[in-house]
C-alpha cells in the first residue's frame, strides 16, 4: 500500500511541476507581448492551443479548434487565416488587426512557411521578440 501511495505522490508531483513550468512559459509570453504594445489577445495568432491571456477576450487567434464548431458566429467574427502562402497570410493578418505571432514547434502542421519562420527567426516582415520555452514570439511589420 505504501509503495502504491509513493508511486501516485511522485506522479502527482511530476504533473504539478510540469504544470507550474508551463504556466511560467505562458505568463512570460503575455509579459513580452504586453511590453511590446499588445492591447488585446485578438492581435495575436498562435499555433498553440494552450495559450490564453489573463484579460478578455482571453483567446488568441488560431486556425482550427473547438471554437470554430461550437460557438455560434465565431467563424464570421474571427475567420481562419489563409495559409496557402506567406503573402496571403500576412495580408489577412493586416486586414484582421493581427500584430503578433506566437509559434510552437508544430507550426509546420499549419503551414510550411510558419515552420520556416519558427526555424529562422527574423524575416523582412517579422521581428523576433523572444522565446519562452519552445514558443517563439514575433511582431509583424507589415507595410
Amino acid at each position: 500500500m505504501l509503495a502504491l501511495l509513493t508511486y501516485w505522490v511522485k506522479q502527482d508531483n511530476s504533473f504539478y511541476q510540469s504544470a507550474l513550468q508551463r504556466g511560467k512559459v505562458l505568463r512570460r509570453v503575455e509579459y513580452v507581448l504586453l511590453n511590446h504594445g499588445l492591447r488585446s489577445p485578438s492581435e495575436v495568432f498562435t499555433t498553440s492551443f494552450n495559450l490564453y491571456f489573463s484579460f478578455p477576450p482571453y483567446h488568441p487567434r488560431v486556425n482550427g479548434g473547438w471554437d470554430r464548431f461550437s460557438l455560434w458566429g465565431y467563424n464570421q467574427e474571427y475567420p481562419e487565416l489563409p495559409v496557402v502562402s506567406l503573402e496571403g497570410f500576412l495580408t489577412a493578418c493586416a486586414e484582421q488587426g493581427i500584430r503578433y505571432l506566437v509559434l510552437s514547434p508544430k507550426a509546420g502542421l499549419v503551414a510550411d512557411f510558419l515552420r520556416d519562420i519558427y526555424e529562422s527567426r527574423d524575416t523582412a516582415e517579422l521581428e523576433f521578440l523572444a522565446a519562452s520555452g519552445q514558443l517563439r514570439i514575433y511582431q509583424l511589420h507589415i507595410r
